[in-house]
């Protein structure tokens, strides 16, 4: 798991909600980090990815401020 805390918790205007959080199944650029595979989820707030999950290893990864600046999302 990141050792950095995720930018989506309480108090920011990113903050994820019941509103605002989506689920979305794997693309090929959000494979695994761990063990590659393509059988992960995301969980967006609003368009941006705050977590993934892969289902094989059940390895957790938060995303940073400095990962979503790396993917041009903020």
């Amino acid at each position: 798991m990141s050792e950095v805390p995720s930018v989506f918790h309480q108090g920011k205007s990113s903050d994820l909600t019941q509103d605002n959080a989506r689920i979305k199944w794997c693309m090929e650029e959000a494979r695994c980090k761990n063990c590659k595979s393509l059988v992960t989820m995301q969980i967006l707030a609003g368009d941006k990815p705050c977590m993934s999950k892969c289902m094989v290893c059940d390895e957790v990864y938060l995303y940073t401020e400095n990962d979503l600046k790396e993917l041009h999302l903020i």
